[in-house]
């Protein structure tokens, strides 16, 4: 993880690990508040300045997650820097994540305030449906059944090998005995 040895150097690769994934523990914490902060001044100045000025926050604190200086540079202001965006992060997204739905449901049809209320929720679950559906297509687009056993088996064995086998071109001890005939065209491709 970049984090880790970016801004948290030490002997223990773990440490630096669990110290950067402790930064974005940070932003989940601070979003509780930047609801309730965005939830009060949508309330006074109205809700599309602050979903506006929420949206422009989280992209100008992303951006500068990208600037921000390592640990080698500028020694032990890097990580307070790092977990100050991370802060700031959090209460854009509280803030935008309330106003979104606020919004959605102030302006949806009498009737059907539920439903746009509820495409806003279901944003986040799209796109991890798309990737699992995404996931579970590699593993059953070959034509043999013993084949799809044998990846399936694999799966449950080491979930992780579907990522490793797309980074890596040599075969791992998994998928020897099957060599590349994912790569060769199918019987129903031919079929076509």
């Amino acid at each position: 993880m970049y984090f880790g040895h970016a801004f948290f150097p030490g002997a223990d690769p773990v440490t630096g690990t669990l110290a950067a994934f402790a930064t974005l523990g940070v932003g989940f914490a601070a979003r509780p508040l930047g609801g309730i902060l965005g939830g009060h001044l949508g309330d006074r100045l109205g809700r599309k300045p602050v979903l506006v000025g929420s949206l422009v926050l989280m992209g100008l604190a992303t951006f500068v997650i990208g600037l921000l200086p390592t640990y080698a540079q500028v020694g032990v202001v890097a990580p307070a820097l790092l977990v100050f965006v991370r802060i700031v992060q959090g209460l854009a997204f509280g803030a935008e994540w309330g106003g979104a739905i606020l919004m959605s449901y102030e302006h949806a049809p009498w009737r059907r305030k539920g439903k746009f209320t509820g495409i806003v929720q279901a944003g986040f679950w799209t796109v991890a449906v798309g990737e699992s559906n995404h996931e579970l297509i590699y593993l059953l687009r070959w034509d043999s059944m013993a084949e799809r056993e044998r990846r399936w088996a694999a799966f449950q064995a080491d979930p992780g090998w579907i990522e490793r086998r797309r980074e890596s071109e040599a075969d791992g001890p998994i998928l020897q005995s099957v060599g590349n005939s994912f790569l060769e065209p199918t019987a129903f491709s031919a079929a076509r």
